[in-house]
């Protein structure tokens, strides 16, 4: 694999950070600060599911329980696996209560230690902007407006110098040597706050088959939801480690993080494609070359 080139970005200590409001969140969105006077629609669902799995990270056993574990442990056998310890895991065809879970890959340790420091060191050197349910996040990438299926380049300049040594890595993976992100975003979640995503779906209409996640400075666990949430599927996520999905796990499963999954600080770096329909689109086909072309560039602000 290409390494992340960061000769250029020298380590900084100090931390960019917008002054703290009350809360971010919206809606139905809930965090530690806001609480006290909202409650989440998810949290019966999250905290008790009808039926949970946890997937060991490297045979990718289904391990079926009768009440959620306190802690999602890595491993079938806790702190090992009782096969042979492999640096990838690929998901092509797991069988959850008759529901199939398909296309996931995940890399271990695909950054290194000393990447993930030089990482967090630039990363941390930006201004972060408080966000819902008690994260905070930079964002690269064009304006969407969802509801109204709207797609306009507004303040996207590229993407952050530091990640196009993360995208030569990402297209070295088989499955990822066509990806183009045209969104990159990085997401920070601490306990403190009580940082977490319920469960959802990514955007069908403008975002592409696969989505990825890079996980930074801790273990973590992704939860993927049946979509009446009964059924939940726990999917350690190593600290270092890359994890794309897209099929069934991508648009038949909902997918989220808990907050119990955070005891300390996580920073996930999130990317996104652009949906092929829109380039086949006469009336969005010349703003997705745009933002493609926008995506190829590596010289963005956060927008």
């Amino acid at each position: 694999m290409a390494s992340v080139s960061l000769e250029s970005h020298p380590i900084e200590t100090s931390v960019a950070v917008t002054p703290d409001k009350v809360c971010e969140c919206k809606g139905i969105r809930t965090c530690l600060i806001c609480e006290g006077v909202k409650s989440s629609k998810f949290a019966p669902y999250i905290d008790n599911p009808n039926v949970f799995y946890s997937v060991c990270c490297n045979c990718g056993e289904a391990k079926k329980y009768i009440e959620p574990p306190s802690e999602v442990n890595l491993y079938c056998n806790g702190n090992t696996c009782v096969k042979t310890l492999k640096s990838e895991l690929l998901i092509e065809n797991l069988i959850i209560e008759g529901m199939v879970l398909d296309g996931i890959h995940l890399v271990k340790e695909f950054i290194s230690e000393l990447e993930e420091i030089q990482l967090i060191s630039i990363i941390d050197s930006i201004e972060w902007k408080n966000s819902q349910s008690g994260r905070r996040k930079q964002n690269y990438g064009p304006k969407v407006n969802f509801k109204r299926k709207k797609l306009k380049l507004g303040e996207f300049t590229g993407l952050p110098p530091y990640a196009e040594g993360l995208v030569k890595k990402i297209n070295s993976l088989k499955t990822f040597s066509t990806f183009k992100p045209v969104e990159f975003c990085n997401l920070e979640y601490t306990a403190e706050k009580g940082a977490s995503i319920d469960p959802h779906y990514d955007d069908k209409w403008v975002w592409g088959d696969r989505l990825i996640s890079i996980s930074t400075l801790s273990d973590s666990v992704i939860t993927f939801y049946s979509q009446d949430l009964s059924v939940q599927v726990a999917l350690p996520l190593p600290r270092r480690s890359f994890l794309g999905f897209w099929g069934s796990s991508r648009f038949n499963w909902l997918h989220g993080v808990k907050r119990k999954d955070i005891d300390v600080r996580r920073v996930s770096i999130t990317l996104r494609e652009l949906n092929k329909a829109i380039l086949d689109s006469p009336d969005l086909e010349e703003i997705g070359d745009l933002v493609i072309e926008t995506g190829s560039k590596y010289h963005g602000n956060p927008t």
